[in-house]
C-alpha cells in the first residue's frame, strides 16, 4: 500500500481484487464515519470494519475512486502497462487488420496510473487534430435585420411585419463553427482528467502538456450538452465521421473511456465528489477483450456471440424472462453453444460455477468454461473443475501480466475452437 499526503488529501494505492487496511481514525470526521456509501452500494470497494481498522477490498473495478472526502483509492488492474495498451485496443476492437494502427501506446513507467496513461494518449492523439484541423459543422444562424441569407417569409411576418417593423427581414445563414458534440466531448474528458489528475498527483508530467493541450482548444468550444456523448458514442459504433477526419476516432475514444464511469451514479454525493472520481469496469473490459480474439481467430462457421445482447435467450423454457446473459457464446451451425463467463479474480468460486451451471441448462450447453486471471503461468490454460449432470464445467487460467500477450491470446482461441470442435462431432454422431 502506498498512502501519500498531498496537503490534507491522502491517495492509496491498491492493486484490483486485494485489500487493504486503514485505520478507523482516517474515515472518522467529527465523530462520525465519512465514507460515501455510494462507494460500497454501487460495488466500487468492499468495506469491513474490524478492530478499530477499516478494511478495503478492491473488485471489478479500476481507476481513482472516492472513498471520503480527503481519501480516494487508486485501484489498478493486475497487469503491467505494456498488457494495457493491447487489451484496451482488443476489448474496444480498434485494431482491425492493421497492426501499427494502436489507439495507445504503451509506456514502461510502471508508476503510471490508468489516468495518466489514458491522459498522456489523449493528449498525444490531439496533436493529429491540431496539425490537420478540427471538426467543424454548418450551425444555422437566425438574424432578425438586413437581408442576408435565406429569407424566412412566414417569421418576417409574424415577429416583424406585424409589429409595423417592415425595414427588417428574419433570415436564415449557415456557418461553420467548431462547437460540435466531438469537440465538446473531447476538451471535456481532457477538462475532467487533468483536474482529477491535478488533485491526486499534482506532480505528473502530463499535467503541463495536457493544460497546453487545453490552451490550444479553440475559445468557441462551449461546455457538453446532455446529448453529446451519445451522439459521439453512435459515430464511434457507426464509423460515420468523414473520411478526411478519421484521425478523430482515437480521441473520441479514449475520450468516452475517460468519461465511462458516467454510468457509476455518484453524482448524487454532490460535484466535488464526480471530479475525483475516474472508474473502469475492468471485468468488463476483460470480457470484450476476449470476445474479439475469438471473432478473431474461431474457424469459419462458428460465431461470437455477445450474451448480453444478441446471444442472450430466455432463462427458463416456459416464460421470456428473465434472461439467461452468458457473457460470450459460441456456437457452430447444428451443434451445442459453448458457454464462456469471464470473471476478473484470480480463482472463481462456487457462485460462478452455479451460474455458469444455470447457463449450461439454459442453452443445453455440454462445455461451459469459467475465465479467470491467472496468478502465475503454472495456472494458464483450460482445466477440467467437474461433470454436472453430463455438462463439463472448465476453468481456464489467462495470464494477463504474461510478456507474450498475443501467445496467451492464440492458446486461448485454440483452446475455446477445441470446444466448438467437440461439440460439432458430437452433433454429428
Amino acid at each position: 500500500m502506498t498512502d501519500t499526503a498531498i496537503a490534507d488529501y491522502r491517495l492509496v494505492t491498491v492493486a484490483a481484487r486485494s485489500s487493504v487496511e486503514l485505520p478507523l481514525s482516517a474515515v472518522l470526521k467529527g465523530g462520525r464515519i465519512q465514507v460515501y456509501p455510494e462507494v460500497e452500494s454501487e460495488g466500487l470497494l468492499f468495506l469491513q470494519f474490524q478492530g478499530g481498522k477499516i478494511r478495503l477490498t478492491a473488485g471489478k473495478y479500476v481507476g481513482l475512486i472516492p472513498l471520503t472526502p480527503d481519501i480516494t483509492v487508486d485501484v489498478r488492474p493486475k497487469l503491467p502497462v505494456r498488457n494495457l495498451a493491447r487489451v484496451l485496443d482488443q476489448a474496444r476492437a480498434s485494431l482491425g487488420s492493421v497492426a501499427l494502427d494502436r489507439y495507445y501506446e504503451a509506456t514502461d513507467d510502471q508508476g503510471t496510473t490508468i489516468l495518466e496513461f489514458l491522459l498522456s494518449n489523449l493528449v498525444n492523439s490531439l496533436q493529429s487534430v491540431q496539425e490537420n484541423g478540427y471538426l467543424k459543422n454548418y450551425i444555422s444562424q437566425v438574424d432578425a435585420g438586413a437581408l442576408h441569407g435565406r429569407l424566412l417569409a412566414g417569421q418576417t411576418l409574424k415577429s416583424l411585419w406585424s409589429r409595423g417593423e417592415r425595414h427588417k427581414v428574419v433570415t436564415e445563414s449557415f456557418q461553420q463553427s467548431v462547437d460540435v458534440a466531438a469537440n465538446r466531448v473531447i476538451k471535456f474528458a481532457l477538462e475532467r482528467a487533468t483536474a482529477t489528475l491535478c488533485r491526486v498527483r499534482p506532480s505528473s508530467p502530463i499535467l503541463h502538456k495536457a493544460n497546453r493541450t487545453h490552451g490550444n482548444f479553440p475559445r468557441s468550444v462551449e461546455a457538453l450538452l446532455h446529448n453529446d456523448l451519445k451522439i459521439c458514442r453512435a459515430a464511434l459504433r457507426s464509423r460515420s465521421l468523414p473520411a478526411s477526419r478519421a484521425y478523430y476516432y482515437r480521441p473520441l475514444e479514449i475520450s468516452e473511456l475517460l468519461l465511462g464511469n458516467s454510468a457509476v451514479s455518484l453524482e448524487r454525493t454532490g460535484e466535488d465528489v464526480q471530479l475525483q472520481t475516474f472508474i473502469l469496469n475492468f471485468e468488463e473490459v476483460f470480457e470484450n477483450y476476449l470476445r474479439h480474439i475469438l471473432a478473431a481467430r474461431v474457424p469459419t462457421g462458428c460465431d461470437v456471440r455477445d450474451g448480453n445482447g444478441e446471444g442472450a435467450r430466455p432463462l427458463y423454457d416456459d416464460r421470456a424472462d428473465p434472461p439467461a446473459q452468458p457473457d460470450i457464446v459460441l456456437e457452430h451451425v447444428g451443434s451445442q453453444p459453448v458457454i464462456v463467463e469471464v470473471k476478473y479474480k484470480d480463482k472463481p468460486d462456487r457462485a460462478d460455477v452455479n451460474q455458469v451451471v444455470t447457463y449450461a441448462a439454459a442453452y443445453r450447453a455440454t462445455n461451459v468454461v469459467l475465465v479467470h486471471q491467472a496468478k502465475t503461468a503454472a495456472q494458464t490454460g483450460a482445466q477440467l473443475r467437474g461433470k454436472i449432470n453430463g455438462t463439463n464445467v472448465f476453468t481456464y487460467g489467462f495470464d494477463l501480466s504474461a510478456h507474450d500477450l498475443e501467445g496467451q491470446e492464440a492458446a486461448f482461441a485454440t483452446a475455446m475452437s477445441a470446444f466448438v470442435t467437440e461439440s460439432v462431432h458430437m452433433a454429428a454422431a
